[in-house]
């Protein structure tokens, strides 16, 4: 893959993508059997580690990052995004993920939601805000997320 590289996980259809299957699962394990996981695909920069983006099935697919050593050994492995979305009544939202040239990456959700009864949304609830955390891979393939931090906007 190119970086910079962005990805709205809204927006990721899975039949255009490769299923993990047979020995593609032996490093890369879907907590949800029966379900097809997909190889998303490989970051540039392969002189010291691996790095693989593949979605986890979910409500909607859930991009994660597994790095790995040259021989193999998982390094690192975390979630890209920051878990905002859903269907409930009077719920958006718009994930975003970058991921810079220089590896850092940004994980984004914009969200808008409100209580709703049995007549429906209460817009007089509405709450508009945004959750993000960062990381950078480093030269070993190690990384750590920031905490999640929302902010109303």
């Amino acid at each position: 893959m190119q970086l910079p590289l962005t990805i709205k996980t809204l927006e990721i259809n899975d039949s255009t993508l490769p299923g993990l299957e047979g020995h593609d699962t032996n490093y890369i394990r879907n907590e949800y059997p029966g379900t097809r996981q997909c190889a998303y695909g490989l970051l540039p920069d392969t002189t010291n580690n691996y790095k693989i983006i593949w979605l986890l099935p979910a409500e909607i697919y859930a991009p994660i990052l597994t790095t790995f050593s040259k021989q193999g050994q998982k390094l690192s492995e975390a979630s890209l995004g920051v878990g905002g979305c859903g269907s409930d009544c009077c719920f958006e939202c718009n994930e975003t993920i970058i991921i810079n040239k220089d590896l850092s990456i940004y994980s984004a959700d914009s969200i808008k939601s409100c209580e709703c009864d049995d007549n429906g949304p209460k817009p007089e609830t509405m709450r508009k805000y945004a959750r993000v955390k960062t990381t950078k891979i480093g030269i070993d393939g190690h990384f750590t997320f920031s905490d999640i931090v929302e902010k109303d906007y």
